[in-house]
């Protein structure tokens, strides 16, 4: 009778394998994220590049990486009423007092042509002296570019409605007559930039609008200073350009 050649040789052994579950559950596998669709990548593009636009922007402009202020979205801070003077007093009239050497009485003195919130005056005859150049550049075509020199002359720009007051003129039924102000301020004896809400709809800057109306706010430069509400018009306002230079007076 045959028989196969390997009948007596030794059999191999089958590794044992471990079996395969019929059907894994929900908690048997990973779950997998679901593909982001072509519009979910688009968005996120579209906020990387704006993220690193503003974050460029607030480097121009002097903010540091680690300041309070470096925080992409983040209002810019500033003090109210910037060293606590009141609107209602003329930026061409400045009120100060000190002590009368003869009886140690306060007296007041008007300084015509004054910077609000310079201590001591600066005037005379031909020469130079600090000025801001300042130019309005509109986030949208809606609104007008502008610019101008403010110095101790002429001192403050007004947004509005009303074309006899307002030097920047909006036509929208949004916008008060007299919305706004960018006035010259004296911080720490240097010029600086300030902001005044007259309006009765609110301004708002970076964001944030200002919680006083009739009072100075600090106004840097690269801020976004617009008419509405960003939450329902992102782009009606304009982005603050401003540096501080010298120009040539005589009186």
């Amino acid at each position: 009778m045959w028989t196969p050649p390997d009948a007596g040789a030794p059999k191999r052994r089958t590794p044992d394998v471990p079996m395969f579950k019929a059907q894994a559950g929900p908690a048997d596998m990973p779950q997998l994220k679901a593909a982001p669709s072509a519009r979910s990548s688009t968005e996120s593009l579209a906020r990387s590049l704006r993220g690193s636009a503003e974050e460029e922007r607030r480097r121009k402009a002097g903010f540091v990486q680690g300041s309070t202020q470096s925080a992409v979205g983040q209002p810019t801070s500033r003090a109210p009423d910037c060293i606590g003077g009141k609107v209602h007093e003329s930026l061409e009239f400045f009120q100060s007092k000190a002590k009368s050497a003869a009886g140690g009485e306060l007296v007041t003195k008007r300084k015509f042509g004054m910077v609000y919130g310079f201590e001591e005056e600066r005037s005379s005859k031909g020469e130079q002296k600090r000025a801001i150049a300042l130019r309005l550049e509109p986030l949208s075509k809606r609104l007008p570019e502008f610019e101008r020199v403010l110095s101790e002359g002429r001192q403050d720009v007004t947004v509005g409605a009303h074309r006899g007051p307002a030097d920047v003129v909006v036509l929208d039924d949004g916008v008060s007559k007299r919305h706004c102000a960018l006035a010259l301020v004296a911080i720490k004896n240097d010029l600086a930039l300030s902001v005044t809400d007259f309006s009765t709809n609110g301004t708002w800057v970076n964001g944030e609008r200002l919680p006083v109306k009739g009072k100075r706010f600090h106004v840097h430069n690269g801020d976004r200073l617009c008419l509405k509400d960003p939450s329902l018009d992102d782009d009606f306002g304009w982005k603050v350009d401003y540096g501080v230079t010298t120009a040539f007076f005589t009186r």
